[in-house]
């Protein structure tokens, strides 16, 4: 499958090159930045914490997430469950909606990303208080006289 003596996906790219001329790159262009913007404007309405590449740095159809963290291990499993599609790239997350995407897609990725990523902090910041509390507790306890290890 997909190999170039495949026929039948010649015809359907050729038909689907035809398809999108007929509405223009311009309007093609317009649409999945679009599309990019309203899912940029709800992840920074909704606090979410990700880094986003200014406009002049990336392509209108891709929105390249980076996360201060670091990106979760399971976060493009977490959002493929949620119905979000998206590829990890060098420790980023890849965003590229298509023309077939409407505004009700990128209202569902940003609510994917942020109850995960939300969640997520708040998850660490728990484990780190917790963290905090227990050294506090041992430095609490420890010894008068130092304690010899040999």
């Amino acid at each position: 499958m997909g190999e170039r003596d495949f026929f039948v996906s010649l015809d359907v790219a050729a038909t689907s090159m035809e398809l999108i001329l007929s509405w223009g790159l311009d309007a093609v262009r317009e649409r999945v930045s679009m599309l990019t913007t309203e899912i940029e404007t709800g992840l920074r309405a909704a606090n979410v914490p990700v880094e986003i590449l200014r406009h002049d740095l990336r392509a209108p159809n891709i929105l390249s997430l980076g996360f201060p963290d670091g990106m979760p291990h399971d976060l493009t499993d977490r959002l493929a469950a949620a119905g979000v599609h998206a590829a990890a790239r060098l420790g980023r997350l890849r965003l590229s909606p298509h023309v077939y995407n409407d505004e009700e897609d990128c209202a569902r990725c940003v609510k994917a990303l942020s109850d995960f990523l939300h969640y997520t902090r708040s998850h660490r910041e728990a484990e780190f208080d917790g963290l905090t509390f227990m050294l506090s507790l041992i430095h609490i306890s420890e010894p008068t006289r130092p304690l010899y290890i040999s």
